[in-house]
C-alpha cells in the first residue's frame, strides 16, 4: 500500500513540477500586482489629490425667472433628468436623457454644448489643483481602455510630475476622469492580472479561467505531496 502511494506521490510530483512551469509566471504576476493594489491607496491612484473642491451648488430660487426663461427657451423633448450646477461660474443647465446629455445656459436656455477645446481646457484647469498646467487638448471620439466615459469628450494633458490627464465630457461640461502615471501602471498591472491585455475590464475570460483551474490543481498537488515530502508516510511504515 505505501509503495502504491510512493507512486501516485511521484505521479503527483511530476505533475505539479509540469503546473507550475506553465502557470509559475501568472502566479507571480498575479502576487505582484495584488501586492501593489493593496499597498497603494486607491484615492491616489484614482488622482483624488489633484481634484479641486466642487463649485458651490446652485440656488435656483436665486435664479428666479430667469431659469423660467431658460426652460421655455429649450428645444422640446423627455428629459429624464435636470441638472443645475455651474459651470465656469455660469449657472447652466444639463439636461439627461435617452438621448444623451445636453447643457443649456440656466438664464437663457442658449446651448452650450458640445462645448469647446478652449473651455475644455478651462474646466480642467479649474479642477486640476497639482503643480502643472495644462499643454495640449485633443479630440476624442471612442471608448479605450483608458477612457470610457460619456464621449465625445476632450483629453487634456498636463506637464506635472505625474503626466496628469483629464477628460472632459463635451457634452456634460464637466471632469468625467482623471489619468495619472500612477493610475495606468494600476491598469496594467489589472490586465495582467485579470488576464485581458486588450481591454483591460473582462474578468470572465478563458484565458482566467483556465490559469485559475490549473492554480487551483497546482495547489491540489501540493497538498497530496506535503505527506511524502514531509516524510510522515515514510515514518509510518518503518514503525509497521
Amino acid at each position: 500500500m505505501v509503495a502504491g502511494g510512493a507512486r501516485f506521490a511521484s505521479s503527483a510530483g511530476r505533475l505539479h513540477r509540469w503546473i507550475a512551469l506553465i502557470v509559475g509566471i501568472q502566479l507571480l504576476l498575479w502576487v505582484a500586482s495584488g501586492l501593489f493594489m493593496s499597498v497603494v491607496p486607491i484615492e491616489r491612484i484614482r488622482g483624488e489629490h489633484l481634484k479641486a473642491v466642487p463649485a458651490p451648488a446652485v440656488d435656483p430660487h436665486a435664479l428666479v425667472p430667469e431659469i423660467a426663461t431658460a426652460l421655455a427657451a429649450l428645444p422640446p423633448g423627455k428629459a429624464d433628468r435636470i441638472e443645475i450646477r455651474q459651470m465656469l461660474g455660469q449657472p447652466v443647465l444639463l439636461l439627461a436623457g435617452e438621448g444623451g446629455a445636453r447643457l443649456f445656459d440656466a438664464r437663457t436656455g442658449a446651448p452650450l454644448s458640445p462645448i469647446s477645446a478652449d473651455t475644455a481646457r478651462a474646466l480642467a484647469a479649474a479642477d486640476f489643483t497639482g503643480k502643472g498646467k495644462p499643454v495640449s487638448v485633443s479630440a476624442v471620439t471612442a471608448a479605450s481602455p483608458e477612457y470610457r466615459g460619456p464621449l465625445p469628450a476632450w483629453r487634456v494633458d498636463f506637464d506635472d510630475a505625474e503626466t496628469t490627464r483629464l477628460f472632459v465630457s463635451a457634452d456634460e461640461g464637466r471632469v468625467a476622469a482623471r489619468r495619472t502615471g500612477l493610475w495606468r501602471v494600476y491598469d496594467f498591472l489589472w490586465s495582467l492580472h485579470i488576464m485581458d491585455w486588450r481591454d483591460h475590464e473582462d474578468i470572465n475570460n478563458n484565458w482566467l479561467r483556465g490559469a485559475s483551474a490549473l492554480a487551483l490543481l497546482l495547489a491540489l498537488t501540493g497538498v497530496v505531496l506535503i505527506p511524502w515530502r514531509m516524510g510522515w508516510l515514510r515514518k509510518r511504515r518503518r514503525w509497521n
